[in-house]
């Protein structure tokens, strides 16, 4: 999925730019806010890390350092995650033969 650039202007009050120079992120004040806005969409559940990047206009590997240089969690670990780990821990120990599979490690 490809970004179709569009241009409009946005007014940012003067004591924005400051706080936006110390992200360390981005050439450009639209650079910064373009990522700072990837990084509000990733955060908040409403992109994948891997659309927030192409956002960004950055690699997923540069996006996920800029998240990690702010100690934002780039990964996504959920319950299902946790169940299938739980289950190969199991298995693998051997616990899941004895008939306790779910709810414990």
């Amino acid at each position: 999925m490809s970004l179709n650039p569009s241009n409009f202007q946005v007014e940012l009050p003067s004591d924005l730019l400051p706080v936006l120079d110390q992200l360390g992120i981005g050439d450009t004040a639209d650079e910064r806010v373009i990522i700072s806005i990837a990084i509000g969409l990733y955060t908040g559940h409403v992109v994948s890390l891997a659309r927030a990047a192409e956002i960004a206009g950055q690699s997923l590997r540069e996006f996920m350092d800029i998240l990690r240089h702010r100690n934002i969690s780039w990964v996504n670990y959920g319950d299902e995650d946790l169940k299938e780990d739980a289950k190969f821990i199991k298995k693998y120990t051997g616990d899941l033969e004895s008939g306790n599979d779910e709810g414990r490690l």
